[in-house]
């Protein structure tokens, strides 16, 4: 779709709803250790860190490491949230152009049926 220079690439919207869509995806995953559910909450993170911290080296450090999976649980939620938005929206705007494009197209072909 193009007017007074300004283009929409509906292919580039599609290819990053799909990018973003595979990335929140694989975050999910490996926040939740392979549990994308788990992972799409904030969950695993902590859980994992609590697994490993015995086996890291002295307390501080575990305790440290605990620390992360307790701030990153939040943080990995937010961010698959995030994303889980942005690809909502880029969705809405390609099927908007898509549906736009479509209703020209029509009006196109019916005025040179009538012309």
């Amino acid at each position: 779709m193009a007017h007074n220079g300004f283009t929409v690439n509906v292919g580039a919207l599609e290819s990053a709803e799909s990018g973003i869509r595979d990335a929140v995806t694989e975050l999910g995953e490996m926040a939740g250790w392979g549990f994308a559910s788990a992972g799409a909450q904030g969950m695993g993170v902590r859980e994992k860190m609590l697994d490993s911290a015995p086996h890291i080296g002295p307390g501080s450090l575990g305790a440290a490491l605990l620390a992360f999976g307790d701030a990153w649980e939040f943080g990995i939620r937010y961010l698959v949230e995030d994303g889980n938005a942005a690809v909502d929206a880029l969705g809405e705007a390609r099927a908007a152009y898509q549906q736009m494009d479509a209703e020209a197209q029509q009006k196109l072909v019916e005025t040179l049926r009538e012309g």
